[in-house]
């Protein structure tokens, strides 16, 4: 298995405080999460959209798998640290602890032609 964990690929630290670049490339949506431990999220895939997570606080748990393959992953992701979950896996989030993440996707969020599938 080979890891997904993402670490912030430029930091910046002086007297005025800390500048982290998380991630570079196009993104149409930024969303923001604040999730209580215990709890799962996802259980879907996208057929189009790949999302990237960036952790703030807590620890998260991610299982992903490539929707045809049987193999599965799974890996904890804790503060400073960010994961790519590419369309076409599926995947699910369990929060460890309380946690505060950063969620960006490649495509944008369309009530009405939505991409998530179960």
């Amino acid at each position: 298995m080979t890891s997904r964990i993402i670490k912030p690929p430029f930091e910046y630290t002086d007297e005025r405080g800390t500048l982290i670049e998380i991630i570079s490339g196009h993104w149409e949506s930024v969303n923001y999460h604040d999730r209580k431990k215990g709890f799962t999220a996802g259980g879907h895939y996208h057929k189009e959209t790949d999302e990237y997570f960036y952790v703030i606080s807590g620890k998260v748990e991610v299982a992903i798998q490539k929707i045809g393959d049987t193999e599965k992953e799974s890996f904890l992701v804790s503060p400073k640290e960010g994961f790519l979950i590419p369309r076409q896996y599926y995947h699910s989030l369990r929060f460890i602890e309380d946690s505060q993440l950063i969620a960006l996707l490649s495509k944008k969020n369309d009530s009405n032609n939505p991409d998530i599938y179960k």
